[in-house]
């Protein structure tokens, strides 16, 4: 069994975890700052009465990026809402129907957009909104491009975000996976409130071994708001302290079988996580908070993110 901790700091938040022959030499390229990656696609359902194609993005970078705006061009056509954002890490993916693709993985995805990828291969491009073609994608039907169509329900995916995409041989076929439930909404967290008395000192609380009997317990969403209801209602919170401390253990049946980790939050302002220690993703918050770091100005928004790691294992 693989049992894993997770760490968060934010003002307030409520979230469920879910489980997503080479013939050319691996090639790195070289990412312009601010950039996303075409990073999965999925041309080609099994069943082809599902509208169920999609494409995944990525941010390989360090810092958040605003997607706002910014579009699919060639291929298929979708442009992005204002306010989108994509953590560093994390990936978003547009699908043809969000209610078929929900219906089909066990999760949501942006969308829908217009048009439909092709079958036999065809240029893919992603733009800014002020037109810059931020990353382009001519995928094949056939070597040395992966072979997909059948049962599965196969797609493509990079193999890592720094390789070259435009060659085939840094593509992998991969199974799209339905989501497992590992933290329900709602559900009770370990928390500390981030004021001088009360807040935990260094990184320990990070790791799965800390010892948090001590903590208070309470039901998600934690913290205060004047329009939304709270499970744990932190009356004391506003201008006093800006942080609270989250903590919260689930477990993994078999790590090896896990390619993401997916989390969704509503969130004010902003938060960090870590998984047994290791930092894992943050969203509108600073890299290396304090108990008294505030999160950049923003408002009350929700937010779903996903990353691949070993972190739980």
């Amino acid at each position: 069994m693989g049992r894993s901790k997770i760490g968060g700091r934010g003002r307030r938040g409520s979230g469920a975890f879910g489980q997503g022959g080479l013939a050319e030499r691996l090639e790195l390229r070289r990412l312009f700052a601010g950039s996303a990656v075409i990073n999965e696609i999925h041309y080609n359902p099994d069943v082809s009465t599902e509208l169920v194609e999609f494409i995944e993005l990525t941010n390989p970078g360090d810092a958040p990026l605003d997607l706002g705006g910014a579009s699919f061009t060639n291929g298929i056509a979708y442009t992005f809402p204002a306010g989108t954002m994509l953590p560093a890490g994390g990936y978003v993916v547009v699908t043809q129907d969000p209610a078929d693709f929900q219906a089909k993985f066990g999760t949501t995805a942006l969308g829908p957009y217009t048009g439909k990828l092709s079958g036999d291969g065809e240029k893919v491009t992603f733009k800014s909104a002020a037109g810059v073609t931020l990353d382009e994608v001519d995928y094949g039907a056939g070597f040395p491009w992966p072979i997909v169509g059948d049962a599965p329900g196969r797609s493509i995916e990079l193999i890592n975000p720094a390789l070259d995409n435009s060659l085939g041989g840094n593509w992998r076929s991969f199974v799209p996976s339905v989501d497992t439930t590992l933290i329900a909404a709602g559900s009770a967290w370990k928390y500390r409130k981030g004021t001088l008395a009360d807040a935990p000192t260094g990184t320990a609380w990070e790791g799965a071994g800390f010892a948090d009997a001590a903590w208070a317990s309470g039901p998600a969403p934690i913290g205060y708001d004047s329009a939304l209801t709270m499970g744990t209602n932190l009356t004391d919170m506003n201008g006093n302290y800006s942080s609270v401390y989250l903590r919260k253990t689930f477990t993994v049946a078999d790590p090896a079988a896990v390619v993401s980790l997916r989390l969704e939050a509503n969130y004010d302002d902003g938060f960090n996580v870590w998984v047994n220690g290791q930092f894992a993703t943050r969203v509108n918050a600073p890299g290396d908070p304090t108990r008294t770091s505030i999160a950049m100005p923003r408002s009350a928004c929700s937010c779903c993110t996903s990353w691949r790691s070993p972190a739980c294992s």
